[in-house]
Parts: C-alpha cells; structure tokens; sequence
C-alpha cells in the first residue's frame, strides 16, 4: 500500500488504518511487515511523534491503538 499519512486535520486515520489493515490480511502480511509498512508511509510530524515512540510500542495492537 502506498497511501502516505500526514496527520492533517482532512485526513482521517481510523479510515487509514483500516485501509492498512485490508491490505494486511489480502497481502497476508504478519504484524512486523504491516508495522514496517506504516512506518514507511508515515509523514512530517507523524513520523517524528511514531519515532518517539517506537521504543515502548510492542505489537499492532499497541501502535493502532497510539495512533488513535
């Protein structure tokens, strides 16, 4: 998938998550592959904010979650 995120205030990121998780199951992507996804198409400053956080977020669930 090659949608990139910004974190503008039109986009709308449960929407974008669940295109990602579509992808994810049609792909048959495994948890680390969808996560190594994102992080590629995340932007600006939602990658900087991702970036601090990657340290503590341990799975799918913790970073869909964040990302909320």
């Amino acid at each position: 998938m090659d949608e990139l995120f910004w974190g503008n205030e039109f986009e709308n990121i449960l929407d974008w998550i669940k295109r990602l998780e579509m992808a994810y199951e049609v792909r048959g992507y495994d948890e680390v592959k969808l996560c190594k996804i994102i992080k590629l198409n995340l932007q600006c400053k939602v990658r900087d904010w991702f970036k601090k956080l990657q340290l503590v977020l341990a799975n799918w669930n913790e970073m869909k979650t964040n990302m909320r």
